[in-house]
């Protein structure tokens, strides 16, 4: 009886360790990924792409513009800022792992708030001195100075106005 009773804790034993194996070969992973892309053990101190992905979902929110005619238009570029010297050393299959992160949460962003772009929505990445760890900073890309204009035309033909009718 003590026999048929050895094989199943041995059993056991066995099945455990090659999930504790696989736990610490994956953590060691995650935490090397981690450490490439600027995060801390503390993500109140740290910045993760969870904090990331919310800053640049809150800017693309603050940026949508009501167009006549086209509904709410998205900033469809995003620019993807890395500190220098911290961040520009990771190395490059990591930031496209990023970067297609982000995109992804933008993508699904614009289209969970049924917003509209001008244009495709893409990213660019650039090594910064003046930022400060990493930022997305969404923009208009290649359309900001005709929107531009767009809005400062209504307010020429106001002041127009108004001068004609003080004449």
């Amino acid at each position: 009886m003590a026999d048929e009773q050895d094989p199943t804790p041995k059993r056991r034993r066995d099945t455990i360790l090659p999930e504790r194996l696989m736990r610490r070969v994956l953590e060691g992973v995650g935490d090397v990924v981690d450490r490439k892309l600027g995060r801390t053990v503390d993500p109140k101190t740290g910045l993760t792409t969870d904090q990331l992905i919310a800053r640049m979902n809150r800017m693309i929110d603050e940026r949508v513009r009501n167009e006549p005619g086209q509904g709410r238009i998205a900033p469809h570029h995003l620019r993807l800022k890395m500190e220098w010297g911290t961040h520009s050393e990771t190395p490059a299959e990591v930031t496209r792992r990023l970067e297609t992160e982000i995109l992804a949460a933008a993508i699904d962003h614009i289209n969970d708030n049924r917003y509209r772009t001008m244009a495709p929505v893409k990213i660019e990445t650039e090594v910064d001195i003046f930022t400060t760890g990493m930022s997305v900073d969404p923009t208009f890309g290649e359309f900001e100075e005709e929107l531009a204009e767009g809005s400062r035309a209504p307010a020429r033909r106001r002041g127009e106005g108004r001068a004609q009718n003080n004449q």
